[in-house]
């Protein structure tokens, strides 16, 4: 979405939150944008700068899923305010789901 986007800067993001259970790639043609849109609300718009989480094992078919939990860092009509995740409010969040995912409990 962005110029400077590419597989490198794609690498250096997914080394940010590493973890067994967690699926980090970089889609350049934007499919999973367009695919998951309708299930965040965003109707026929490409979603980008959100973080998807599925339970263990769980299959993408058409349509995509519904994710479990997610957050986006968008500026958009579209996008709940609430879900809106920047600099350590992410970090913080990221952290609480991955524990949860694992089975650490509720945070």
């Amino acid at each position: 979405m962005l110029r400077a986007d590419g597989t490198d800067s794609a690498r250096r993001a997914a080394r940010a939150l590493q973890a067994d259970h967690l699926e980090h790639f970089y889609d350049p043609r934007r499919r999973v944008g367009k695919a998951i849109s309708p299930r965040l609300g965003a109707g026929r718009a490409v979603v980008w700068d959100v973080y998807l989480f599925y339970p263990s094992g769980r299959q993408w078919e058409e349509p995509a899923p519904s994710p479990a939990d997610w957050a986006h860092q968008l500026d958009a009509k579209w996008a709940d305010g609430a879900r809106f995740r920047w600099e350590e409010n992410l970090t913080h969040w990221l952290h609480r789901v991955t524990e949860r995912s694992r089975g650490g409990g509720r945070t």
